[in-house]
């Protein structure tokens, strides 16, 4: 089956701007909100440029 998702851009903007911070971002929320949607987006993004390192976990 499947899926369409839904780009959320802002909330990715706002991730983005955390990073290089040392900060930690978690995500919560309710389930199936597409947190790990999001995630999965700006890793996708961040891997294909091999000079930053994103670590999921």
């Amino acid at each position: 089956m499947k899926q369409n998702l839904i780009e959320r851009q802002g909330y990715s903007d706002r991730i983005e701007r955390m990073f290089g911070k040392g900060m930690v971002v978690a995500l919560t929320g309710q389930r199936r909100v597409g947190k790990s949607c999001v995630m999965k987006r700006i890793y996708e993004k961040y891997s294909q440029d091999s000079s930053d390192l994103l670590t999921l976990t």
